[in-house]
């Protein structure tokens, strides 16, 4: 890349507002029953949480056997709801869904005739009561109930059974919030395989719903997913997690955030409750040699090929494992707060007259590039306006290390910086690094970091202590000692590297992993590290010899 394509790159990055539409599909926990919605009676029904989770609207079958809306309240997102207001104002209503800003809902009203209608309410502060405004009557063909919206009220998705008694998931558009709803539609392709689909639960993009289906059997939960609002739902999928086959499961909501699904079920023993589950971080794996994109990732078994392939699959909070071997690819890390690390010894980021690892859409110190050797790019890593966490790295090579622009702060911590033909860092600092132009940060040194063989692609440090060779699969005795070992920061425990280790991890692509170069700890003997030379220290040493035997070979 030319030094002005660069110029004129970065400053249009940082003008640019970069987007990713709809929700992951994940993994679901286990769903844990909210106890304080199990009412003896026996219905806690059609839940919505707001934007912060401190508020949850819901429809209960009080006493009487009519429907209430309920405003329940707690004062943080992973505590029990502590009090409660009946919204009498609203009447007999049920199935409640409120705007970002509270200040609206659209919600179901049961007619005496048994027919539902969709109406909404405003107020003008959320310490105010709602006052209803209209029934959306554009869309009040039939029974119709389970309103949900895309973020900007543009969109809404309900449930009706109008034409054949049977329910449907319908939509409808209108430009502007004060406009009627138009372009009513039936979403058949949610209906695949299912004898009924109701309650939906959109995204605030649009493009990703949830929704219940029977198969015949019982109401399940399934997800669907499109690229455009102007595209159809496909991928369906049943979330298998929180189905139970001898219970019905409906009424989802989803979270703003995507993280948290709640739903009704008859699953417990006292009645119908309200149940959440939440969405855990998942881990993928890549692997060039064995692996392909057309693989799920799940596994070092169905690995994808590419990394950027895991990354667009992530989501923040995921960890994304690299296998060994050369990466001949351009990983951007598109905004996402995930962790991208090798899987055992250093994976390697190699692509010719491009940058080999980007950072510009406003990632922050949770997006993480761990344990990789950057080589032979135009320049090793591009950082604009972001803040990443850039930790034992090993950048040779290349024409230039890495170079930030538009305040970007990378936390940049044990790399190795060395033979890349033009320079080191531009506008970022480094610490407990090797760089070969020098820097002022804690605890850097410019000393030649001694690889094994960099004109041969081997950037494990030399070591008398023993080096992993990745030909061979076995540890070395060398008779040169790498300055880059023990030299990162002394409040960083080396336990992720294999004894002896020196008490301190390593600098560069291997520090702080099982691959790491070893070096005599300060007390020699003292293998459990108490500072103490007894039997306990030879029973374990004789136990890692027995271990290690047949690893080792000669330099």
């Amino acid at each position: 890349m030319s030094g002005k394509t660069k110029i004129f790159l970065v400053f249009w990055l940082m003008f640019l507002v970069v987007g990713r539409g709809g929700l992951r599909a994940g993994q679901w926990s286990e769903p844990k029953l909210v106890l304080e919605w199990d009412y003896a009676f026996g219905y806690g029904m059609h839940p919505h949480v707001s934007g912060n989770e401190l508020t949850m609207y819901y429809g209960r079958m009080s006493h009487a056997a009519t429907w209430e809306l309920v405003e329940t309240y707690r004062d943080d997102p992973n505590s029990e709801f502590t009090s409660e207001r009946i919204v009498t104002e609203l009447g007999t209503a049920l199935d409640p869904w409120v705007s970002s800003d509270e200040l609206r809902m659209y919600y179901t009203v049961e007619e005496p005739n048994g027919l539902r209608l969709i109406k909404v309410a405003n107020r003008p502060n959320t310490s105010a009561l709602w006052e209803p405004n209209r029934p959306i009557t554009e869309i009040n063909s039939g029974s119709a109930g389970s309103p949900s919206l895309t973020a900007d009220e543009l969109t809404i998705f309900w449930t009706s059974n109008k034409t054949d008694g049977v329910y449907s998931i319908y939509s409808a558009t209108r430009s502007l919030v004060n406009e009627l709803f138009s372009n009513i539609t039936v979403v058949s392709e949610l209906e695949a395989g299912l004898n009924q689909v109701a309650c939906p639960s959109v995204s605030p993009d649009g493009l990703v719903i949830y929704f219940a289906g029977n198969d015949g059997i019982s109401f399940d939960i399934y997800r669907a997913s499109r690229t455009s609002a102007a595209n159809p739902f496909g991928n369906v999928v049943k979330l298998e997690v929180i189905n139970q086959t001898s219970t019905a499961e409906h009424h989802p909501y989803i979270s703003s955030d995507g993280k948290r699904l709640y739903f009704w079920s008859n699953r417990n023993v006292t009645g119908s409750s309200i149940w959440m589950s939440q969405m855990e971080p998942t881990t993928y794996h890549v692997d060039v040699v064995n692996g392909s994109d057309s693989n799920g990732g799940l596994s070092k078994g169905d690995a994808f090929a590419t990394i950027n392939k895991a990354i667009n699959s992530s989501d923040d909070g995921d960890m994304v494992l690299v296998w060994p071997g050369v990466y001949p690819e351009k990983v951007n890390f598109d905004g996402k707060a995930i962790e991208v690390r090798s899987a055992a010894d250093a994976a390697v980021i190699e692509i010719i007259n491009d940058d080999g690892v980007s950072f510009y859409s406003g990632e922050g110190a949770d997006s993480v590039l761990r344990n990789f050797v950057i080589r032979n790019c135009d320049l090793g890593i591009f950082c604009v306006a972001s803040s990443p966490t850039i930790s034992f790295v090993t950048v040779t090579g290349n024409e230039f290390g890495i170079e930030g622009y538009g305040g970007a702060n990378p936390n940049i911590n044990h790399c190795i910086f060395w033979g890349n033909q033009y320079g080191d860092l531009y506008n970022c600092q480094g610490q407990y690094s090797c760089i070969e132009a020098g820097d002022a940060g804690v605890g850097n040194i410019s000393l030649d970091p001694l690889f094994v063989d960099q004109n041969g692609g081997d950037f494990h440090l030399r070591s008398q202590c023993g080096r992993y060779d990745a030909t061979s699969g076995k540890w070395v005795l060398g008779t040169q000692a790498s300055p880059c070992i023990d030299a990162g920061n002394p409040a960083i425990n080396p336990e992720a590297e294999r004894m002896p280790n020196g008490a301190r991890v390593n600098m560069g692509a291997y520090g702080n992993s099982s691959y790491a170069s070893r070096s005599e700890w300060p007390t020699k003997g003292d293998f459990n590290r108490d500072g103490i030379v007894d039997l306990v220290d030879v029973s374990l040493m004789l136990e890692q010899w027995l271990d290690l035997a047949g690893e080792w070979a000669g330099d």
